[in-house]
């Protein structure tokens, strides 16, 4: 019996024994397995990092060391991928004011941030000294359990070239434009006194009717050049001064240089007891309300009834200018600030337009922060508006 014992514990020994041999057989064909699908993934990896367009580093967590680069990173600045490998990437990459900028800010720790990528312009310098421009995608990855850098670095040097040549391209347009107008404002001023001198001394109604509307032509024309030289000036005006407004002056301002046609038509103009401090540039903030407040009085109804207002909300200072005329409807509303556009309602009988009025203002609010709009519906008036930021 002690026999039978023996040979069916030794049975039990070979069957666990096959068990283990089977399972580890098992688990090597798993591992195996997974080698592969691991080798064909690198192998993707490696034919992307390579044939990328792009020139590719891997950084350790400081952005000093390089741990891996492609061929493209390599060849475009000039070095072998040996030589590359041994720099510091900090001798490399050249910031720019911008990229200084952001620099100096505490950077947050790596696992704060582990999912974000960071966009920006710098130079690289190459092996021989020269830089050229590239645009830098920057993001974190994980390597071996570590976090690194990697930056996809794309060369824009044809990109600035076309914005330095758009720039004096811009400033060669301006200089003719200026000078062309100005040449246009002399020759209608020419035209316009003579025009004006004949009206006095001829006594033919026609002709004298026939000079009248000469003179108010080049008036009309002056004014459009006018807009123009305003329009390119706040373009290409890059930083304007703020300072905290005195608004009811301005507004008076506004009135006076436009008071022979707003006495022309009576109108009723309420103003707010108080205006909120704003902030902006005061001469072109006059040429914002100037605009307001003749387009209310020329397309209101008759008389023109003008309700002016002023409200502080949430940082900005709410201005606007309501009237009593047809209203617009959503598709007049959606043209009225582009440059040029001219709607039914200039056929009111207290003039027409020229189309630069609502584009300037447009301009000129952008450029000081804020935002313009309208809100109208035909048969009830319309209220256009403008926020400044306040001037706390």
């Amino acid at each position: 019996m002690a026999k039978n014992h023996g040979a069916a514990g030794d049975q039990r020994t070979r069957d666990e024994l096959i068990q283990r041999v089977e399972a580890l057989q098992a688990l090597q064909a798993d591992l195996l397995e997974e080698q592969a699908a691991l080798r064909e993934e690198v192998k993707k990896y490696r034919s992307a990092f390579e044939y990328s367009g792009d020139s590719i580093f891997i950084l350790d967590a400081t952005e000093s060391q390089i741990l891996d680069a492609n061929s493209n990173a390599a060849r475009r600045l000039g070095y072998s991928l040996e030589e590359l490998l041994a720099l510091d990437y900090r001798e490399i990459e050249v910031p720019t004011e911008e990229t200084l900028s952001w620099q100096s800010i505490e950077s947050p720790s790596w696992e704060s941030v582990s999912s974000s990528t960071l966009v920006y312009e710098c130079n690289l310098r190459r092996k021989n000294g020269s830089l050229v421009p590239v645009e830098v995608c920057s993001r974190p990855v994980e390597i071996g359990g570590a976090y690194g850098v990697q930056k996809a670095v794309r060369d824009i040097s044809r990109r600035r070239a076309a914005e330095e040549e758009r720039e004096l391209l811009i400033k060669d347009l301006d200089a003719f434009s200026h000078t062309v107008a100005h040449d246009l404002k002399g020759s209608l001023h020419i035209i316009g006194g003579h025009a004006d001198f004949l009206v006095s001394v001829v006594t033919d109604e026609e002709q004298r009717n026939g000079l009248e509307q000469i003179v108010k032509g080049t008036m009309k024309m002056n004014e459009i050049v006018e807009g123009l030289l305003f329009l390119a000036h706040v373009r290409t005006q890059e930083n304007c001064p703020a300072d905290r407004l005195d608004m009811e002056s301005i507004v008076a301002n506004a009135l006076q240089r436009e008071a022979y046609r707003i006495e022309e038509a009576e109108p009723e103009i309420s103003f707010p007891d108080e205006w909120p401090a704003a902030l902006g540039y005061a001469p072109w903030v006059e040429e914002v309300w100037m605009n307001y407040l003749s387009n209310a009085v020329k397309y209101g109804g008759q008389p023109p009834r003008v309700q002016v207002g002023a409200e502080r909300q949430d940082g900005y200072v709410h201005f606007r200018v309501s009237d009593n005329g047809p209203g617009l409807t959503p598709e007049e509303q959606r043209q009225l600030f582009a440059p040029f556009v001219r709607l039914g309602r200039e056929k009111s009988a207290r003039g027409m337009g020229h189309g630069l009025g609502l584009s300037i203002v447009r301009r000129i609010v952008e450029k000081l922060g804020g935002e313009v709009g309208v809100k109208s519906a035909p048969g009830e008036g319309s209220t256009f508006w403008f926020t400044l930021p306040a001037g706390d």
